[in-house]
């Protein structure tokens, strides 16, 4: 078990929002607090529950990171209906992840001598779990609810026909509603720090815990081999996730999260891939070369939008020619995570072939073998449905900086051709981590 990742992001998870703005993302908490659990995940149904809750909690604080760059261009009426969805999907999200958590301790301490679970001082009993669960959901509770409560203040400027004059004036008290719940929130989150953080130092140095612990994994997981198909299960979550820096909406001209995001997650992977027996000498050189064209065609692009305009294209032969080599690098960048994508192809379909596929148990051989020729033949067709949806999506992402200048609408269409490939391919990967965990666990 990993303090450090467990400290830091409680302190991510700590600070006050103002309605969707967030100074320090959750979603940088709860991949931390996955990564930190990833290893006794598998030693308990419980955590295991509670992996899979954390994972929805990053994408929904990650959505909600996205709407931060928003805010400014809609109406205040559609923060408090965006502020009030996220908090109400936090709850319904966050509230089994926390149960899940603590209920992992239990059994985890249960299994493998956790006494300091238990105990608050010299007493052996279940006060001190209680007392940090209990503390950890009024704090999530307080922290969703003092984030939304001042966007209401906003209900009574759109309801002057039958309200007084008296409650119209809410709206200009929001200033001091902003402070009152920032303070409260910030009060009930020392306490909360106060209190989990010492809990958390006390587990991390029980020595027999984690010694029994890291023994237990290491019979069950390494020294059956299943270590190296958990690498693999994890490099496809990765891979998973870099699709998602494709899809980011356009503001001003330029991606709200850089694109070469994408390209970096995809080199880890493939070297976590070759790293499992998964050697793809020509996906790691271009999935590195990619990253360079991107970081390059991010600086450009920058670069134009800040200094120059559409319109001046046509007036300027500076502006022109800088708009010409942005373009080129563009037109690289993308042409190197086609190919990328390629090579991603052909590695996946290596591993399917040898990882996702069930072994004959007691079942009739022939029965299995006709059932995994069918998966091939799934997951094959798959694999290219998606590169196939890649190609679009690419290629709308060059249309789209062509073209701004003059249909500013256009970043809406690469927009859903993007998502709709992502979802695509997002499911593609989930199958194959499904297909893996289910042969080896």
């Amino acid at each position: 078990m990993n303090c450090i990742k467990y400290i830091i992001s409680f302190i991510f998870l700590f600070n006050p929002h103002i309605n969707v703005i967030d100074v320090f993302p959750d979603f940088i908490a709860w991949i931390l607090l996955y990564s930190a659990i990833r290893k006794v995940r598998h030693l308990s149904i419980q955590m295991e529950n509670a992996a899979n809750s954390i994972v929805k909690m990053a994408w929904l604080s990650f959505a909600s990171f996205i709407c931060i760059f928003l805010i400014s261009n809609i109406d205040s009426t559609m923060v408090l209906t965006i502020t009030f969805a996220v908090n109400t999907m936090r709850l319904i999200w966050g509230i089994p992840a926390i149960r899940h958590l603590f209920s992992g301790l239990n059994e985890l301490a249960g299994l493998y001598d956790g006494h300091s679970i238990y105990a608050t001082s010299d007493r052996s009993n279940e006060e001190g779990i209680a007392k940090v669960e209990k503390l950890t959901y009024f704090f999530f509770v307080s922290h969703c609810f003092l984030s939304t409560l001042p966007e209401f203040a906003e209900l009574s400027a759109h309801s002057s026909n039958i309200m007084s004059e008296g409650h119209r004036t809410l709206l200009s008290f929001k200033p001091l509603f902003y402070l009152v719940c920032l303070i409260a929130c910030a009060i009930i989150g020392i306490i909360w720090l106060y209190v989990i953080i010492p809990f958390t130092n006390k587990i991390c140095k029980e020595k027999t815990f984690i010694d029994n612990i890291n023994n237990s994994y290491k019979e069950k997981i390494i020294e059956t081999g299943k270590h190296r198909a958990l690498s693999i299960s994890n490099a496809y979550f990765v891979l998973s996730i870099s699709g998602l820096f494709l899809v980011c909406i356009v503001f001003d001209g330029m991606d709200i999260v850089p694109r070469f995001i994408m390209p970096l997650f995809v080199f880890l992977a493939s070297i976590t891939l070759a790293k499992s027996g998964y050697i793809s000498k020509s996906l790691i050189a271009f999935s590195a070369l990619s990253i360079i064209a991107s970081i390059a065609s991010y600086a450009f692009r920058l670069t134009f939008i800040t200094n120059y305009s559409y319109d001046a294209i046509i007036r300027s032969f500076k502006a022109y020619d800088f708009f010409i080599i942005t373009l080129t690098i563009i037109v690289i960048e993308f042409l190197l995570l086609l190919i990328t994508g390629f090579m991603l192809l052909k590695l996946t379909y290596n591993v399917v072939l040898n990882e996702a596929l069930i072994e004959s148990l007691q079942i009739n051989s022939d029965k299995i073998q006709e059932f995994n020729n069918n998966q091939i033949r799934i997951y094959k067709s798959r694999t290219i449905v998606s590169f196939i949806l890649f190609v679009p999506a690419c290629i709308s992402k060059i249309f789209t900086f062509i073209y701004l200048g003059h249909i500013p609408q256009i970043w809406m269409l690469e927009f859903l051709l993007c998502v709709l490939w992502y979802l695509y391919t997002y499911s593609l990967h989930s199958s194959i981590r499904n297909g893996i965990e289910k042969k080896y666990f």
